[in-house]
C-alpha cells in the first residue's frame, strides 16, 4: 500500500469546493471588501466599532426594509458563490 499523508484527497477536494459554515467575522470582512461598512478609528487606532459608509447608507435609505427580506434559495446561493469565488 503506498505511503500517504494520512489525507483522504477526495475528501481535501471537497472541502474546497463546498464553502464552509461562515463566522461572524467572515461576514464583516465581506461586509468591509465590499465598501458598505469601516472600521471605526479612534486616536489609538482601530477599534471593535463598525460604521456604515455612504453606500451602505445610500442602499438603507434607498430600501429601509432591506434587512427583514426573506432571500430566495437559489439567490443565496448564487451570492455564496460570488463571495466564495469572486470573478
Amino acid at each position: 500500500m503506498p505511503a500517504t499523508s494520512g489525507a483522504n484527497p477526495a475528501a481535501t477536494a471537497a472541502n474546497t469546493l463546498v464553502p464552509q459554515q461562515r463566522s461572524p467575522r467572515d461576514d464583516l470582512r465581506w461586509l468591509i471588501s465590499v465598501g458598505v461598512l469601516r472600521r471605526e478609528v479612534d486616536g489609538q487606532g482601530l477599534t471593535s466599532r463598525f460604521r456604515l459608509t455612504p453606500l451602505g447608507r445610500q442602499l438603507l435609505d434607498d430600501d429601509p426594509a432591506l434587512l427583514q427580506r426573506s432571500i430566495p434559495v437559489l439567490e443565496r446561493l448564487r451570492h455564496s458563490l460570488r463571495r466564495h469565488w469572486p470573478l
